[in-house]
């Protein structure tokens, strides 16, 4: 089972090539929601096929 951490900049256009076909979110205290960041990334990962779970913050 391949991981990737993934974050900083570049990251969506990393998306875009991402292979597999889950991926496992989570975040810190909340800005990336805030910002709309989370929002783009689901849209990213959901327009590659590829099923995304969230879980808040950790």
């Amino acid at each position: 089972m391949p991981r990737d951490v993934v974050f900083g900049t570049g990251t969506f256009e990393y998306l875009k090539q991402v292979k597999g076909s889950k991926a496992f979110i989570s975040m810190g205290k909340g800005s990336m929601k805030t910002n709309g960041v989370l929002d783009q990334v689901l849209a990213y990962l959901k327009e590659a096929g590829i099923e995304s779970i969230f879980l808040g913050q950790l």
